[in-house]
């Protein structure tokens, strides 16, 4: 049977009134616990809302400072690059900067590169490219390649935000990085931005030697001597790669170089520097090229393309990563030069010289008739002493 409560008028009225009251404090309790800077957000101008981000952060809030800057986002659709607008942008930026949210590394990178995209401001771009490498991305990586390209394409001049998005790459780059800011570099884009460019693509380097080898093989001989020269000058690239570039630009230098060859002097230029990169970097690898381009120096020498300085010091170049031929292809020429003494057709003793250290150095004995020879021969002093010298060093 079932149980029937009834309550009378003023016991109803009672209730009614007692829940009533009970959920006027749970409202109020309820307001209470939001956030005093939420409500402002909402109530507020512009100016409170970014004063209302300051106080989000400052009790590490960062989901709301996201919701902020989506905010800031959406209301650039219509009040474009207002300037109350974007110091809100630009105070959600610099919030996520102090790395508060690192919890949120996706959503961040993600509003880091619409704000870049969205704001003109150089300001907010400027805060955003610094704050990009606490948030790496692909695409925001992408982003910046694409804005740097883009600036070298227009001609446009060098500002604070193309300093720090190069800058930016430096940290976040990758091979496409490092093309564009080489690029930039060997093509003289902004001179003024040089030891930028270079730091930044000096630091990716270490990745990029299949982008380096592509662009040496791409531009003309003149850049091919400034690419070589880029590689030799920066100190954050290592002797490996030098050495490798030299090895391909030496092989491009005297491809096509034969008795009837025209050569020019770009050529014959990075001829010389790569034996000297060779050389410095101790590039064994390269060893046999730089032999085999003796014949060819030799020729360059012989219709004065070279001076005596320049094919001494090639010489001495190539004897420094000698192979098993080096000395037999030294001792030849030794042998000319001699035959040469003989006929009163005094080589340059700067030469001789080279020839006759090198041999020395190698220690190969098949110089030795060649050298002992030069002790019998109307030689200066100097280079008969040299070869005394070197026929100590032989090695039986």
């Amino acid at each position: 049977m079932k149980r029937i409560i009834i309550f009378s008028k003023k016991v109803a009225v009672f209730l009614l009134s007692a829940a009533c009251t009970v959920f006027s404090a749970f409202a109020q309790d309820t307001v209470q616990k939001i956030p005093s800077y939420r409500i402002e957000f909402v109530r507020g101008d512009l100016a409170a809302k970014t004063h209302s981000v300051k106080e989000a952060a400052s009790v590490g809030d960062c989901a709301f400072v996201l919701s902020a800057m989506d905010f800031a986002l959406e209301s650039h659709k219509t009040l474009g690059d207002d300037e109350e607008l974007n110091l809100l942008a630009g105070e959600c930026v610099r919030v996520f900067s102090t790395g508060i949210g690192l919890s949120f590394d996706k959503e961040i990178s993600l509003k880091l590169g619409d704000a870049f995209r969205t704001f003109s401001s150089a300001t907010i771009k400027t805060a955003v490219l610094e704050t990009l490498p606490m948030f790496p991305s692909a695409a925001n990586v992408s982003m910046v390649n694409a804005y740097v390209s883009q600036k070298m394409q227009d001609g446009s001049p060098s500002d604070a935000v193309l300093v720090k998005a190069v800058e930016s790459l430096k940290i976040l780059g990758n091979g496409n990085s490092f093309n564009i800011l080489f690029i930039a570099d060997i093509l003289d884009v902004w001179p003024e931005l040089k030891d930028t460019l270079s730091d930044s693509y000096g630091a990716l380097a270490k990745d990029s030697e299949k982008e380096i080898l592509n662009i040496l093989s791409a531009v003309p001989v003149e850049k091919k001597l400034v690419v070589l020269d880029k590689m030799n000058t920066n100190p954050q690239i290592s002797k490996k790669i030098c050495g490798e570039v030299a090895e391909n630009a030496l092989s491009e230098a005297i491809y096509n170089v034969g008795e009837d060859s025209e050569i020019s002097s770009e050529q014959i230029a990075l001829q010389l520097l790569s034996l000297s990169t060779i050389a410095q970097t101790k590039w064994t690898r390269a060893a046999k090229l730089a032999t085999d381009s003796f014949s060819a120096i030799r020729m360059e020498y012989e219709k004065n393309l070279v001076t005596a300085q320049e094919f001494a010091m090639a010489i001495t170049n190539i004897a420094a990563v000698a192979t098993s031929d080096t000395g037999q292809v030294l001792s030849s020429y030794l042998d000319f030069l001699n035959k040469s003494t003989e006929q009163n057709k005094a080589p340059v003793e700067a030469v001789v010289l080279s020839v006759i250290n090198a041999l020395g150095g190698l220690g190969d004995k098949s110089a030795f008739d060649y050298l002992l020879y030069v002790t019998y021969l109307d030689y200066p002093e100097t280079v008969t002493t040299a070869a005394r010298e070197a026929l100590a060093k032989l090695k039986w």
